[in-house]
């Protein structure tokens, strides 16, 4: 399976991601991506994202979660 190019800051996140033990509120990893670099990411299917209730907040926030083929990405 062949993996994708990133730019230095999507790889960066995906390793932020990795550190959190894979996942994490997106306002806690940083760099803060743009939203269409995100939405690559997920198309790339090496992470995966979800509205979630954020235990500190009342209004649902985005939740990322590193995926099986972002791990091998990283692994690579």
């Amino acid at each position: 399976m062949s993996h994708p190019a990133l730019s230095p800051n999507e790889a960066l996140f995906l390793w932020r991601l990795a550190a959190t033990d894979g996942q994490a509120w997106k306002k806690d990893v940083k760099p803060d991506l743009k939203a269409a670099d995100r939405r690559r990411l997920e198309d790339a299917g090496l992470v995966e994202s979800s509205k979630r209730k954020a235990p500190d907040r009342r209004a649902a926030a985005l939740h990322l979660t590193l995926t099986d083929r972002g791990w091998e990405w990283l692994a690579s």
